[in-house]
């Protein structure tokens, strides 16, 4: 009689990191968003994370280098509402569930003018 226990599989399971915590909107101008986050507790090792932007067709639009907890994301659209999901991302490409999303709208853009131009440089 073979013994039920030493036929199961023995591969590994993979574990997913844990989800990204405490999100926090550090910085946001017409077109820039700073997303900052705490690291889940528990979980796989975290080898970096991804920003979901829910408006984007295809989404995803940034990523940290390695297990940074803060983000820089660019390219925003001035006046409009954005939705972002934070991911860890394990050392083997497995997915954390999705942080709690932080919203926003960014401001409209604001153009300076250079400051008034030397007297002779003005059209009279």
């Amino acid at each position: 009689m073979t013994n039920p226990i030493s036929a199961c599989d023995t591969s590994p399971v993979l574990a997913r990191p844990a989800a990204p915590e405490n999100l926090n909107l550090a910085i946001l101008t017409a077109t820039t968003a700073v997303i900052t986050w705490n690291a889940g507790p528990g979980g796989a090792p975290v080898a970096y994370y991804r920003a979901l932007h829910t408006g984007l067709p295809g989404g995803w639009v940034a990523a940290s280098r390695g297990n940074e907890t803060f983000m820089s994301i660019k390219s925003l659209s001035p006046n409009s509402r954005h939705d972002f999901y934070i991911f860890a991302v394990g050392f083997d490409e497995i997915y954390s569930l999705a942080s709690e999303p932080i919203n926003c709208i960014t401001p409209e853009e604001v153009y300076s003018w250079p400051p008034d131009a030397p007297a002779e440089d003005k059209i009279s």
